[in-house]
């Protein structure tokens, strides 16, 4: 999963902090634990990590862009 998400999530806009990766990987791995067996192996899991990964990055970025 954390191929993914670095490969597929993180923004091209600016670039994440070291600290920001690792915090986004372990929201991703933390909410993914919570999750059913049903949802864990079904296509909705692409778009709920997705979902994570943006409410995440949604911050940094208006940090970043100062607004």
């Amino acid at each position: 999963m954390d191929a993914f998400v670095r490969t597929h999530l993180l923004p091209y806009d600016f670039s994440l902090t070291a600290e920001q990766q690792s915090e986004l990987l372990a929201s991703v791995r933390s909410e993914l634990e919570q999750t059913n067996d049903e949802e864990l192996f079904s296509a909705i899991l692409r778009f709920k990590v997705e979902e994570i990964a943006d409410r995440k990055i949604r911050v940094w970025r208006e940090e970043n862009t100062g607004r």
